[in-house]
């Protein structure tokens, strides 16, 4: 949408007058009308919100696995996603994944 666009400008603006920020371990209105959607857009009946990158890499993959069966992953040279078990294991740098 571009740097500064109005319409992002103004939905900031507005949920900072209502909630800036809390853990997805709190009840929040537009986390469960979000669940909702994204549940009606995937066909799933839940969904897990994540605190990190690594965590969403990893229930990306086991997702994935249980979706469709496979064990195996294809994974880009040159990506990182996180240092959590799953996330190493797609990440591309062998030195990443030594020191653990």
């Amino acid at each position: 949408m571009g740097h500064c666009h109005p319409a992002v400008v103004d939905a900031i603006k507005r949920q900072a007058e209502q909630l800036i920020h809390v853990s997805n371990l709190y009840y929040t209105e537009n986390q469960a009308l979000l669940a909702e959607e994204l549940a009606g857009i995937s066909g799933m009946d839940r969904v897990f919100y994540c605190n990190s990158g690594a965590e969403a890499v990893e229930g990306a993959l086991k997702l994935a696995r249980k979706a469709s069966g496979k064990k195996e992953f294809i994974a880009t040279e040159h990506a990182f996603h996180g240092r959590t078990r799953g996330a190493l294991s797609v990440t591309h740098k062998g030195k990443i994944q030594e020191t653990f």
